[in-house]
């Protein structure tokens, strides 16, 4: 009898992981000389197979999850034509093509004619040539560069191209030939100027904000601000030799303030383009929750570096943000302690390693403590993911309070309707029909309450707090939620919440990605 061997290991992705687009296969193994096939088992027995490269030490293929269905699949490797089984460990990962692996951009969405586009590909899978193809007619070479991590090239936007919207596809090959893109737009605003700081729809809890765009060198230009009664002329501004323009500080009122800028003085201006307007929210009293996945180097599109981590807390503290405790947030939450002026809380989701070894020295450093969410049936499961003696490191050393993010429930479940987080959704069943009211509560309040009990057991602490996988909440799993002795719960998305909290329940947070500017962000 034969037995699988322990040689070939997969190294990416992680057991559990939940993957999308087109995102490299890493396997360990003891010899250069294999011929080695990836298998990939969907929930129906279907099998498909793919054949690796070797490079680097390891075997590595990139696999192009939208040619395979959502949801749960089986992942192990084999010995093309051998006798003997040798194998790797069956791994479990979930798809879930609603998140871009590929992550394309350009410098600016909003551009004028005889400027230069930046173009850029942020992507963890490897490739052997990137072109960007602009109105599929003007193809261009990109050029990876090492420090950037990136895949990049520059386009001059000619004169001749009409204003509106153009499209840059991003066209991916790899080792084996496989084809994947990748799609970005842009837009060329010639005879208007138009705002490129702040965002349309970001929210700040300064009274102020500098107003900044382009327009034509040396040409005049005319900012309002929208009120009840009309429009009110705030500015006449000139822009610079290079095009750019930058507003006096403008005071803000507490809620939305609409600004347009225009060409033309007018009684009643109007916005040709979505661009000449932007809506920001200020907040007299607001908690800003930022929520973190990894830190590490050339991670993928939920991860930040160490270096950018440690900007991100630094740039915090010079902008006079103050943290809020774990301790803190649920003494305000229990109408106990009010909240500094400016608070920001930390957060983590999932419980990857990079938390412990990257994150966790840089708060300990710098006096911040935060929350850390973990997925229980993941801890202590690869070297991807923390153990429980990490764990308790940093619960007893205060930077991290352990909360939960469910035991097994980070994954999607499909339906007629569409895919909706398991954790908010009735499950469809293999006889063909759908959970009943009952046995939904009654799935998702054994996973909440086995992951509290195991993690108050293991931290010999109790766990108040559930961070709710992919977004949001509702007020069904609420009421699990709290039935399970729960206090409150994070969603996802973005926001700043109004204080003072009136509950601890439904909590918005900013999701940091990989190329995210938290000084754009947190003005």
């Amino acid at each position: 009898m034969a037995f699988a061997s322990t040689n070939l290991q997969i190294l990416e992705p992680s057991p559990g992981e939940v993957i999308s687009g087109f995102i490299p296969v890493v396997v360990q193994a003891r010899s250069q000389n294999l011929s080695l096939i990836l298998k990939v088992i969907d929930k129906m027995g279907d099998v498909k197979t793919y054949l690796f490269s070797y490079s680097d030490h390891f075997y590595r293929l990139n696999l192009n999850t939208k040619s395979l269905p959502n949801g749960s699949h089986y992942l192990y490797v084999i010995q093309e034509g051998s006798k003997n089984v040798l194998d790797s460990p069956i791994i479990t990962t979930v798809i879930d093509n609603t998140q871009p692996s590929l992550q394309a951009g350009v410098s600016s969405k909003l551009v004028r004619s005889g400027t230069t586009l930046s173009i850029f590909l942020d992507t963890s899978s490897e490739l052997d040539s990137v072109d960007a193809m602009i109105d599929d007619q003007v193809q261009i070479k990109m050029q990876y560069s090492s420090s950037e991590q990136k895949w990049l090239t520059q386009f001059f936007v000619p004169y001749t191209m009409t204003e509106g919207t153009h499209t840059v596809k991003i066209i991916c090959r790899d080792s084996k030939g496989n084809i994947v893109q990748s799609e970005v737009t842009f837009m060329i605003c010639n005879t208007e100027p138009f705002f490129t700081y702040p965002a349309s729809g970001l929210s700040v809890l300064s009274d102020s904000i500098v107003l900044k765009g382009t327009y034509h060198p040396g040409n005049d230009l005319y900012l309002y601000q929208k009120t009840k009664a009309g429009f009110r002329f705030l500015e006449g501004l000139k822009a610079d030799h290079k095009g750019h323009w930058e507003s006096q500080p403008v005071s803000l009122q507490n809620g939305f303030n609409t600004f347009s800028v225009h060409a033309q003085e007018a009684l009643k201006p109007m916005c040709v383009f979505p661009s000449q307007q932007v809506i920001v929210e200020y907040f007299e009293q607001g908690l800003v929750v930022l929520n973190y996945h990894d830190i590490c180097e050339d991670g993928n599109v939920f991860s930040r570096s160490p270096s950018q981590f440690k900007a991100d807390m630094e740039y915090l503290l010079e902008k006079g943000f103050h943290f809020v405790s774990p301790t803190l947030y649920l003494s305000h939450i229990e109408g106990r302690a009010d909240l500094p002026a400016k608070p920001v809380l930390i957060t983590f989701d999932d419980g990857l390693k990079g938390v412990y070894t990257h994150a966790y020295p840089v708060l300990k450093e710098l006096g911040i403590s935060g929350f850390f969410f973990l997925l229980v049936s993941r801890v202590g499961t690869t070297e991807n993911y923390v153990s429980w003696d990490e764990c308790m490191e940093m619960q007893s050393s205060k930077v991290f309070s352990i909360e939960s993010h469910t035991l097994n429930s980070h994954y999607f479940v499909d339906d007629k309707e569409g895919r909706h987080a398991a954790l908010i959704s009735r499950m469809p069943l293999p006889d063909g029909t759908v959970e009943t009211t009952d046995q939904y509560a009654k799935r998702v309040s054994e996973d909440l309450l086995l992951s509290k009990q195991i993690i108050e057991e293991k931290m010999q602490k109790k766990v108040n707090f559930l961070a709710i996988p992919f977004g949001y909440g509702n007020n069904d799993l609420n009421k699990i939620v709290r039935n399970q002795g729960y206090k409150g719960t994070f969603n996802s998305g973005g926001g700043v919440n109004t204080l003072p909290l009136q509950s601890g329940w439904n909590i918005e947070r900013f999701t940091i990605r990989k190329n995210d500017d938290v000084t754009a962000i947190l003005f």
